[in-house]
């Protein structure tokens, strides 16, 4: 069993800002989608943690920059940093722009598989119903000496 971190209260805006400063966004997995002649695009982050645990504590996943408000919140169009974090045992991944949380997704699915081989490359995949994004996130990192992945496959829907 992998334990996680959990946040007590959802995360604030000028906190979100803050990392999506020091994070590093991977510009060659950038997928742009199309939707009613209008595009968004997610640019996937690395992960900024070594051990599983902290995960919960809140990461920035990637950045959304939209034309197409949110299907099933108030999301408006624009660039949005997107942190994912456990807060109270559940999952939740809000979207941050100028220090503000400007919306949390409405539905949130997250998968953690470890194992001793390395990952795979995938890209985003957008879904247009639902307004959702799915991508698989890996972590590396050293338990009793072995080098071992994670595995994090996240669904977001705005």
């Amino acid at each position: 069993m992998i334990e996680i971190a959990q946040l007590k209260n959802p995360p604030k805006g000028e906190a979100v800002a803050s990392a999506a400063k020091a994070t590093k966004f991977l510009r060659a997995a950038r997928v742009i989608a199309k939707l009613d002649g209008k595009s968004c695009s997610f640019t996937p982050a690395t992960i900024a943690v070594h051990t599983p645990a902290a995960l919960g504590a809140g990461v920035i996943i990637g950045r959304i920059e939209t034309k197409i408000p949110g299907d099933e919140t108030n999301l408006p169009a624009g660039s949005f940093d997107v942190f994912l974090a456990n807060v109270d045992g559940e999952w939740h991944a809000y979207a941050e722009s100028k220090a503000k949380i400007v919306a949390e997704a409405k539905h949130v699915e997250v998968a953690i598989d470890e194992h001793k081989g390395r990952p795979a490359s995938v890209k985003p995949l957008f879904h247009p119903h639902g307004w959702c994004w799915s991508h698989t996130f890996h972590i590396r990192y050293n338990k009793l000496g072995a080098t071992l992945y994670l595995d994090i496959k996240v669904k977001i829907c705005f």
